[in-house]
């Protein structure tokens, strides 16, 4: 039931990084909207060892084009994931339910409180389960120019799980985040290194975590690398783990009111193969 949900939310995390469309050019759309309202995704998996399994994700939008649900059903009808949201204000609930057949598997609420009125940052999120209970909360700070600048992330009981600190320098941004126990002692840190190639700090270029122990042949634990066509819209993301023995690559093809995404997964020398397809609203 967990893959039905991680797939979910992959193909959610495709889409996002997903990008602008500059219009008017091979006969695709010629209004100025950004690609930011998926209508239907259908995801294509093959296993390595051959088994092909199907995810449809459906979405729904009021008539102030925010969205109000999402449906993602696994082959039919082995696995269903709903999500339905509620505005208010800058504060947007939804709760999410994972169906086995006709049976509840797992049930969160989740409630967002954003500081813009575009809803885009942040400042808390709370997860709870179907009794309220904190699963995880997140708390985000932010300076004056609206850059986020401080988060703590709480699990279950209220102790912080993490602490993260962010610095800017021009396209260049530097996150700390420290790992804590307990005992609000740090267990661990780990710098994330993110760059972009504009100003506004839209388009990603690599987005990285250093490794403990840096070495020449290996300054990264992972990173990701993002590059975009002539058009300024993203084409590509490769993915690196551990060296060579986890890759992932991923390629973008635009359509009219559509786009596919190849994603090839590669884990210590096997292939598992995602092709998504999604149309758009706008």
């Amino acid at each position: 039931m967990k893959q039905g949900r991680f797939y979910l939310a992959a193909a959610i995390l495709l889409l996002a990084s997903g990008c602008e469309k500059e219009d008017g050019e091979d006969g695709e759309n010629t209004d100025d909207s950004k690609w930011t309202h998926p209508l239907t995704t259908t995801l294509h998996r093959t296993d390595p060892g051959g088994e092909q399994s199907t995810y449809v994700i459906t979405y729904t939008y009021d008539a102030k084009d925010r969205l109000t649900g999402t449906r993602n059903s696994r082959d039919g009808v082995t696995e269903t994931t709903t999500s339905d949201y509620v505005y208010d204000g800058k504060t947007v609930t939804y709760t999410e339910k994972t169906w086995a057949g006709e049976t509840l598997w797992n049930s969160q609420k989740f409630k967002r409180t954003y500081l813009d009125d575009a809803l885009e940052k942040v400042l808390e999120e709370r997860i709870t389960d179907k009794d309220d209970h904190i699963i995880q909360r997140i708390c985000n700070e932010y300076d004056q120019q609206e850059r986020l600048v401080h988060s703590l992330e709480y699990s279950r009981g209220n102790s912080k799980v993490s602490e993260t600190k962010y610095t800017y320098d021009g396209k260049l941004v530097i996150c700390d985040k420290y790992w804590l126990k307990n005992t609000g002692e740090v267990s661990a840190v780990s710098k994330y290194i993110i760059t972009y190639s504009d100003d506004e700090l839209t388009k990603l270029l690599i987005h990285g975590c250093l490794a403990a122990e840096e070495t020449a042949e290996r300054p990264w634990d992972w990173v990701r690398h993002y590059s975009y066509d002539y058009r300024g819209r993203l084409n590509g993301i490769t993915y690196e783990a551990e060296g060579k023995l986890v890759w992932e690559t991923r390629n973008y093809v635009y359509g009219n009111k559509s786009l596919t995404c190849e994603n090839r997964e590669v884990h210590y020398g096997t292939d598992i193969i995602t092709i998504s397809e999604t149309t758009y609203k706008h």
